[in-house]
């Protein structure tokens, strides 16, 4: 099956002006990590309520499918540093340090927001194919 070009009526004007095709797109899946939005994860862990985070795995698993069902790429970010936090901005780390929630420390899932460890992992219902 062949992905047809799309647009959205709109007022002043159709949106695109040119037909997009689903090829010629992407869905962007944005830090959907255990550490943030997973029960085992590091934001539970401080005794937040996860949620309103976790509310949005179903209807982005139904974005991700409906994306793939039309030909269209699925691109996922997940926020994380190396293990030695050399490619940590400044920045981040005061911003962190003031939040109490400090990069690189141990958590459940392995140290917080540093590839490679559990918790920098999608959550299994949106994994990556």
């Amino acid at each position: 099956m062949t992905a047809q070009p799309f647009s959205v009526d709109a007022d002043p004007f159709p949106w695109p002006l040119e037909p997009l095709r689903p090829a010629d797109c992407a869905l962007v899946v944005i830090d959907m990590q255990r550490d943030f939005c997973g029960a085992d994860g590091y934001v539970a862990q401080l005794g937040e309520d996860i949620a309103p985070l976790a509310a949005c795995i179903p209807p982005t698993a139904r974005c991700i499918a409906a994306a793939r069902a039309a030909g269209m790429r699925v691109v996922f970010t997940r926020q994380g540093y190396r293990p030695d936090l050399a490619d940590m901005p400044a920045w981040r780390r005061v911003k962190a340090a003031r939040y109490g929630a400090i990069v690189g420390r141990p958590g459940p899932l392995g140290r917080v927001l540093v590839r490679g460890e559990s918790g920098f992992q999608i959550v299994p219902e949106l994994a990556p194919a």
